[in-house]
């Protein structure tokens, strides 16, 4: 007898149709007269299989649209589904332009710093049937992540692509017996809420240029336009450009009086990646994000001088073309952050990445 759909089911749906086209439908639209374990059609998955093709999935019970990627090969699987939530894990082969029809990812994923899912995921101990298998091992360079961890159910959704060996690996679960703790990024002042309301504060200010940019220098921090107590204690002043337009933003921002803990803090709702100490600002190569003109250009005030660098680019899979950068500056001597943020409208070529 076909087992009926939980609430906790019909969640794992919503999740597999919102983020995963292909792959993470997977999880949720098995179909089989008699499975390997002997379950009847319609039941909860449990199966692992290693370097199969498609054809031989197909013979498993999978139902295979004609959709699927032609260059799919070696497809190693493990989908387990019980009360708790379920798990899919993949590796396979596929040829990089075929990379980005597997995937939808929801918006606030990001790439994470290590290119791996976090170790507070539910990795798995042996014997557990959510465990993640031997061969899934990641080692590309093209990496994503998101997670949802409020609610009555916690889920993570990772892809991995290496391009020399055009392997593909990805992670979907969903479980609600499974808590993450971890800082939220948002109980204090982040870079792209700062952003928004010093474009408001901007607006009144002075008119935005032909091509939509607000600029302000030296703004004090009670012209911010943030709720009392929520900008660091310490600031000064902030000078800001920002193209706050939709479906496409570009800003900088130089925050002055802040220490280094409260920089990092600020800057660091994304994952940031080491880069070399002192380095200049990525002209001409963001010059895409940078002030319009005969020459792209950055404003004078932002010129960190000597301290730490990082930077978080957000990569489409497969082509690992990016759609979202942010470079990021402290200036010990001046205790002053310098942040350079742009997002869209269309993704940039591979070269545009800083964080390879």
């Amino acid at each position: 007898m076909a087992a009926r759909r939980s609430p906790l089911q019909i969640l794992v749906t919503a999740l597999a149709v919102g983020c995963g086209v292909v792959i993470g439908a997977w999880a949720v639209g098995w179909r089989t007269a008699h499975s390997a374990t002997g379950r009847g059609r319609g039941a909860m998955p449990d199966l692992q299989v290693e370097d199969a093709t498609p054809a031989q999935l197909a013979r498993l019970g999978y139902r295979l649209s004609g959709k699927e990627p032609r260059s799919w090969s070696a497809i190693s699987l493990r989908a387990y589904q019980d009360e708790r939530g379920t798990v899919t894990l993949v590796r396979c082969r596929i040829d990089p332009e075929e990379v980005a029809m597997l995937f939808r990812f929801p918006p606030g994923s990001r790439r994470p710093a290590q290119d791996a899912p976090p170790r507070d995921w539910p990795w798995g101990a042996p014997g557990d049937p959510f465990a993640v298998p031997a061969w899934w091992h990641p080692q590309g360079a093209q990496s994503r992540i998101y997670e949802e961890l409020a609610g009555p159910s916690s889920a993570g959704l990772f892809a991995n692509y290496e391009v020399a060996t055009r392997t593909l690996h990805f992670w979907q679960w969903l479980r609600s017996d499974w808590r993450v703790e971890r800082p939220g990024p948002l109980r204090g002042l982040v870079a792209d809420e700062l952003a928004m309301a010093l474009a408001e504060a901007c607006r009144s200010r002075a008119p935005a240029t032909a091509e939509g940019w607000l600029q302000a220098t030296a703004l004090p921090p009670a012209a911010c336009a943030l709720p009392a107590g929520r900008l660091p204690p310490g600031v000064t002043a902030i000078d800001a450009a920002l193209l706050p337009l939709q479906h496409r933003h570009r800003y900088l921002l130089a925050v002055h009086g802040l220490d280094a803990g409260q920089a990092q803090a600020l800057a660091g709702e994304q994952p940031l990646r080491a880069l070399a100490p002192d380095g200049p600002p990525p002209l001409p190569r963001w010059g895409f994000a940078a002030l319009p003109g005969p020459a792209p250009a950055l404003p004078a005030w932002f010129s960190p001088g000597p301290g730490m660098r990082w930077a978080h680019c957000l990569l489409a899979l497969g082509s690992g073309r990016v759609e979202a950068g942010r470079w990021v500056a402290y200036d010990a001597h001046a205790a002053t952050l310098y942040v350079w943020d742009w997002e869209g409208p269309e993704a940039q070529p591979a070269e545009a990445d800083l964080c390879r």
